[in-house]
């Protein structure tokens, strides 16, 4: 399930986002405030995508 707007797009990470979270993860500001996630290659990423990320499921209560 997404969400979006005029400017935002909210979804849940998938596999094809490895590439991103891969650069993301290793960038040194990233590193400095988050800490090193150990991702050494987009596989890792792709890896840390399927393992760390929750499947996302909604539940709406009117």
């Amino acid at each position: 399930m997404s969400f979006q707007s005029e400017r935002l797009i909210i979804r849940p990470t998938l596999e094809q986002d490895a590439e991103l979270i891969y650069q993301l993860m290793n960038s040194p500001k990233f590193i400095q405030y988050v800490g090193d996630r150990q991702l050494y290659s987009v596989e890792h990423a792709e890896k840390y995508i399927q393992d760390k990320t929750p499947s996302v499921t909604f539940s709406w209560i009117f």
